[in-house]
């Protein structure tokens, strides 16, 4: 866990101080290469470790990006915790049948077990995307539909 906060903490250090560059814009995933969407497309993942890293390090990273207006289905995952530390644009995020708002700059713990959903604001939102154990995040890496930025 100590590994994953210092390399969640290097990349929110480089990318926060630039955030202010785009505040208009859309947010979008940083880096380049391929990314998954899921198939309502309004969600695009682009996972921070290998398969084998999460394997071996017991939990998944991974980049999340909830386009403008987009939304993530209501659902709850009974293997692990998911936390989210945003980087760009914000989303309103219904846990539990309460609703936290998330800003930049923000994270959410959200406990194994717990029902929850979320709706993008206006800029869309992109965080970090941490599930340990790294179950939940499997399924990324065999989304079918790869798209390139």
């Amino acid at each position: 866990m100590i590994k994953l906060l210092a390399i969640v903490g290097g990349v929110l250090s480089v990318l926060l101080p630039c955030r202010q560059a785009y505040a208009q814009e859309a947010c979008q995933m940083p880096g380049s290469g391929a990314f998954r969407q899921n198939p309502p497309g309004s969600v695009r993942v682009r996972p921070i470790f290998t398969r084998g890293e999460v394997d071996s390090l017991g939990l998944y990273g991974g980049w999340i990006n909830i386009l403008p207006a987009g939304s993530v289905a209501e659902h709850v995952h009974i293997e692990g915790d998911e936390i989210l530390w945003a980087v760009c644009g914000s989303a309103k995020v219904l846990v539990d049948g309460r609703e936290v708002e998330l800003k930049e700059g923000g994270s959410l713990r959200i406990p194994r077990g717990v029902r929850h959903a979320a709706m993008a604001g206006p800029r869309g939102m992109v965080a970090v995307q941490v599930y340990r154990p790294g179950g939940p995040g499997l399924r990324f890496y065999d989304w079918s539909e790869h798209l390139k930025p």
